[in-house]
């Protein structure tokens, strides 16, 4: 059983389909939709500054596309490799991630929950959970649905 969270989920889907005889089941949570590295900055104008809510964002996501992340991580994007019929579960945000971005808040929370969606169709046997009383650490908001999950994973 694999979890990640965030942009660790990019790196447990794409082990779950590399070896997918050794991953029983995925869960992730509040993932990083590939959609959003190529849509956010889209969005958000470079003009924005940095250490505004809305330039952060949008220097965040470009960090990830240069591998300028605590993790080093470069991501591309691109659609990730289907798991088959590997159980997933994807816990998503109930909150919305962006109110405090005030210009662009309503259409990053939108391009994050249909990143969400389509984290669905990696597995033919997938389904959604909704934190709703969470932000994007859901493991901080509602540890105990993420748990049971988790549980629920490990069969």
């Amino acid at each position: 059983m694999l979890a990640g969270h965030s942009l660790g989920d990019m790196i447990a889907a794409q082990y779950a389909a590399d070896y997918p005889k050794e991953v029983a089941s995925v869960v992730l949570i509040d993932a990083i939709p590939p959609r959003a590295i190529v849509e956010i900055p889209k969005l958000i104008p470079e003009t924005e500054p940095a250490d505004k809510p809305a330039g952060a964002s949008r220097a965040e996501i470009m960090s990830m596309t240069s591998g300028e992340n605590p993790e080093r991580l470069m991501v591309t994007g691109d659609p990730l490799t289907p798991i088959g019929d590997t159980p997933l579960t994807v816990i998503r945000h109930g909150l919305d991630l962006f109110a405090e971005i005030p210009t662009y808040g309503t259409q990053l929370d939108e391009i994050w929950v249909a990143g969400q969606e389509e984290w669905l169709a990696l597995s033919s046997e997938s389904s959604m959970v909704v934190a709703k009383t969470s932000g994007h650490y859901i493991y901080d908001d509602q540890l105990y649905l993420v748990v049971d999950d988790v549980i629920k994973a490990l069969g």
